[in-house]
């Protein structure tokens, strides 16, 4: 898996803002220290078609022992949830002990009670510390 994730890399370096755009939304990282991130390609990279759902992007932040899982999704926040947690559950051997936060960039409304719902919480029990954070706008910045 680590040779997966590593032949999957957009990029690994100290950006002052790593960031990733598709489908008309983009997360970056305010990265004022300017730490090494790597960003590493998940859907269609790491994972293909058959390995089931996966989320879009990986953010690894080696210093701080701290991933961001990332979903740029149009409207299905349920399913872009899913997408992370399938993801995390196939990942997170390779990150023993790393913070796992969870990511969700949609252009569509946020259902209301989302935090009520089954998926939410299995996400958010398996992130070892972290957090799930859904933002209904075409940009979101995270700082480091």
């Amino acid at each position: 898996m680590k040779d997966r994730l590593k032949g999957c890399e957009k990029y690994r370096d100290n950006r002052s803002n790593p960031s990733v755009t598709e489908k008309g939304k983009t997360f970056q990282l305010d990265n004022k220290s300017r730490l090494e991130v790597g960003c590493i390609r998940i859907d269609d990279c790491v994972f293909k078609g058959r390995d089931g759902i996966k989320c879009d992007f990986l953010f690894e932040v080696e210093s701080k022992r701290k991933l961001f899982y990332v979903e740029l999704k149009g409207s299905d926040i349920l399913k872009a949830i899913s997408q992370i947690y399938e993801t995390l559950k196939q990942t997170k051997s390779v990150y023993p002990g790393w913070v796992y936060e969870a990511r969700v960039i949609a252009s569509g409304k946020i259902p209301p009670q989302i935090s009520d719902r089954r998926e939410f919480e299995n996400l958010r029990r398996i992130c070892n510390g972290g957090k799930l954070t859904i933002h209904h706008k075409n940009l979101y910045i995270e700082p480091l």
